[in-house]
């Protein structure tokens, strides 16, 4: 029942991110709407959960799953969807709490867990950001600076709302017409 992301599964998806209490930047719909192609992400929704899996050529990869209520039913379904491929459920892009949840999920399989530090997320301090102070920010402060110089005139910091989604889609659109995307 896996399928691809459509702009139209916002709402539900964020919903299940929401409840699900993750911060990682893997659990944000738009890093999964617009790196669905590169990581052949595909989508479920099924008891409050959203599902991902992405497949590649020597991966079928599945996430943790998003959303609340018995976690462990939710594992139940992906390991039912690797096995009807013949697959063990393989898993990226976990945190320490879901190694342990999945460990607990899966007792008969021989998960190993390995850490990837260049693939880790990093985090923010909201003031470090407002103020950008200091030589860690430095590079930061100076593209702000020559994107107001150059952009100044034409650009506008607003709220994005329900109304502005047909024209951001659009604008989307033309900017992968123009510039080769996939979308």
């Amino acid at each position: 029942n896996f399928r691809q992301i459509r702009l139209s599964d916002m709402k539900q998806a964020i919903t299940c991110i929401e409840a699900s209490g993750s911060i990682s930047c893997d659990s944000s719909f738009v890093n999964m709407y617009i790196w669905e192609n590169i990581y052949q992400q595909l989508i479920h929704f099924e008891n409050g959960f959203l599902f991902r899996c992405g497949q590649g050529p020597n991966r079928f990869v599945y996430k943790f799953p998003l959303g609340s209520g018995d976690i462990f039913a939710a594992l139940k379904l992906v390991e039912q969807d690797a096995a009807s491929c013949g697959k063990i459920p393989e898993f990226d892009a976990l945190t320490k709490e879901n190694c342990e949840i999945i460990a607990k999920a899966f007792p008969d399989t021989p998960y190993s867990f390995h850490i990837m530090p260049g693939a880790a997320d990093y985090i923010y301090k909201t003031q470090d950001l407002v103020n950008l102070s200091g030589r860690t920010y430095h590079a930061k402060r100076n593209f702000i600076n020559r994107f107001q110089r150059q952009y100044a005139d034409r650009s506008e910091i607003g709220v994005i709302t329900e109304k502005d989604y047909d024209e951001i889609l659009e604008f989307n659109k033309k900017w992968c017409e123009k510039d080769g995307c996939i979308h």
